[in-house]
This record gives structure tokens, sequence and C-alpha cells, in this order.
């Protein structure tokens, strides 16, 4: 079976599923939502504009890039990519869930700069592990790590005014449109919704 990503060569989660067909050696071809096929048959079967989309050779349409991935995993066993330590598994999830799926898109709002973000959202795991025996086990995780991307992004910001770079003014006046739809995009893709599989 040779499957069907409809991603984006600048969309995070629609490389994150193109990395793991990589690693996974399954065969796919890759279109892009310029496609007319797009509008006519995936979008229809989604609802709403969203990448990556998953559609496989007998008309299962997956959207979401951890249903992607749970999908395909369910289906080809090997090779194993999944962690298989509980400490590793804990260390995947929180990767996942709270670095590409809560963090980004935070940190994307805070610098309102791509890069940066990226930048910020680094510098809080590199920050996590240094101080992790500051975390108390007794108190929530994610609003200890809430507060590092912040600490990173005012950072980042500084840097950028004292530059002189045009992306200044944007990080002081507010979000621009195109991270503001990208926090909104990333916030839909988050998988809250339970599984995404439909017949087109």
């Amino acid at each position: 079976m040779t499957y069907t990503l409809w991603g984006s060569a600048h969309s995070l989660y629609s490389g994150k599923a193109r990395s793991y067909l990589i690693k996974k050696g399954l065969p796919f071809r890759e279109r892009y939502p310029s496609d007319p096929e797009f509008a006519s048959r995936i979008l229809p079967a989604v609802g709403h504009f969203v990448v990556p989309v998953l559609e496989t050779d007998n008309g299962e349409i997956i959207q979401d890039s951890g249903d992607i991935i749970d999908f395909l995993e369910q289906r080809h066993a090997e090779p194993l990519l999944e962690p298989q330590s509980p400490v590793q598994q804990w260390v995947s999830l929180i990767f996942d869930a709270f670095g590409s799926e809560y963090l980004l898109p935070l940190a994307m709002h805070l610098t309102g700069h791509p890069a940066d973000a990226e930048d910020a959202l680094q510098a809080t795991f590199v920050t996590a592990i240094e101080k992790r025996a500051d975390w108390d086990a007794r108190r929530p995780l994610l609003p200890w790590l809430v507060g590092m991307p912040a600490e990173t992004a005012r950072a980042a910001c500084a840097r950028t005014e004292a530059s002189g770079s045009p992306s200044a003014a944007t990080a002081k006046s507010g979000t621009p449109t195109s991270v503001a739809h990208s926090a909104r995009s990333t916030s839909a893709t988050s998988g809250s919704g339970g599984s995404r599989i439909w017949r087109a």
C-alpha cells in the first residue's frame, strides 16, 4: 500500500508525519492542498482546511499527526519506533503533548516570530532538564513548564529590539495574523477531538 500524505512544506505537523513515514520505511506520495482533489474530496470529508491528512488506498482519511502515527503503528509493527522503557515513554509523551501540542503555539503567541518560538521551545526543555530538581512532584507539571517559554520569549524580544529588526515592533504590538493563524491551526490539530478517521 502506498499512502498519500496531504501536507505542506512549511507545516510543523506535516513534517512530523512525513518524518515518521520516512523513518518507518512506508511508501508514500506527498500532495499539497493546492491540488484540486484536496478541495473536492479531502475538505468535505474532514470538514475544514487543515494539514496533515493521511489517505489510504482504500479510502480511509486520517487527520492530525498524532492520530496518523497511532493509526500506522497499529498497522505496521516493524520497525519499532515507540520507546519501550517506562522512563522513555514518559519523556516521549511530555515532548509530544507539552512541546508540539501546547508549548509551541504558546511560544509563537509570546514571541510573534516562528524562529524565536522554536528557540523558546528548545530552551524550555533544556531549562526543565537542568532545573528538574526544582520541580515539586506534588504540583502539576504544566504550569511549571509554561513559565519557561515566557521568560525565553521576553529575552528573545529584547534581543530583537536591540538588533533593530522589523519583527521587534511586531513583538511589542501583538501577534501577527500569520502567527495567530498558526497558533489556531496547531490548536485545531491537537487531537483533543478524539480519533479522526473518515471514509472518502
